[in-house]
């Protein structure tokens, strides 16, 4: 090896460790002030503390939006998967300019400012009576879902071989039947990661939250969103360490079932989106 390319290669190296540091030197400050016991938000020290996560885990404040969160972003990630698992199947290994404008159907959603589709959403939701109900927001939640589980499932899908759902078929095994004991297990890691990314993505989802809540169904991000406007409470912190606890779980594993490259599209997908 060359003085060139090594220097080159070193270079590379350093830049790319500079962008990890860069990139996530905010996450473990924010992790870091959730274990001061400070009552004020200061800057990192040693007295390290679990107070804060004592609670977010115990106030009733904290522990009801959150509990609120988990059911919304269970309805919405089953949701997401009724509606996302069959177009992805039908669209999967689809061609033609009709397949191209279907796929940008399914994801146009995904794209929306959140504002624009909040605003709508609650004009529409006041007309049908689902304003500030978990159904209508799990319904709201699902049009982001429904674009990162087909993503999933459609990556899955297309790289498998369909002579055995052909097979079935032919045997005499009807739809149904094909579905549930041949193409549901060879796509169901595709469905787990889809299912798991749409749950991240409700779970964490504030702008559409703000609008179509109400007190009985507020969520943790709108509480937090509160509750910055009139302090700024280490628990905020707390919380916030344990939404990164999750995303970071919901990364690895989806890079066990889909892979890196299933993976990539998700998080390009959202990258953009936000």
């Amino acid at each position: 090896m060359s003085p060139r390319w090594s220097l080159s290669s070193l270079s590379y190296r350093v830049l790319g460790l500079a962008t990890v540091i860069f990139l996530l030197s905010p996450l473990v400050i924010v992790v870091w002030l959730s274990f001061g016991s400070s009552p004020y938000m200061a800057k990192p020290s040693l007295d390290f503390s679990l107070r804060w996560y004592e609670e977010i885990f115990t106030a009733s404040r904290w522990t009801g939006p959150f509990q609120h969160s988990l059911i919304i972003a269970a309805g919405s990630s089953v949701l997401s998967l009724l509606l996302a698992t069959p177009a992805a199947l039908g669209l999967a290994k689809a061609q033609g300019r009709r397949a191209v404008g279907l796929n940008f159907g399914v994801m146009v959603p995904f794209f929306m400012p959140g504002l624009i589709l909040a605003v709508g959403l609650l004009m529409f939701a006041s007309r049908i009576g689902l304003s500030g109900t978990f159904p209508g927001i799990m319904i709201a939640h699902s049009l982001w879902g429904t674009p990162i589980a087909y993503l999933a499932i459609r990556a899955v899908y297309a790289g498998t071989d369909t002579a055995a759902e052909e097979a079935a078929r032919v045997l005499g095994a009807g739809p149904l039947r094909t579905f549930f004991l041949v193409t549901l297990p060879s796509i169901l890691p595709g469905v787990a990661a889809g299912a798991l990314f749409a749950f991240v993505i409700s779970f964490n989802e504030f702008m559409m939250s703000l609008f179509l809540t109400a007190p009985r169904t507020v969520t943790l991000p709108v509480v937090i969103w509160t509750s910055l406007r009139y302090e700024v409470s280490p628990a905020v912190a707390a919380i916030a360490s344990v939404f990164i606890g999750i995303s970071v779980i919901a990364v690895i594993i989806g890079l066990r079932l889909v892979g890196t490259r299933g993976l990539l599209q998700l998080t390009a997908a959202d990258a953009v989106k936000k």
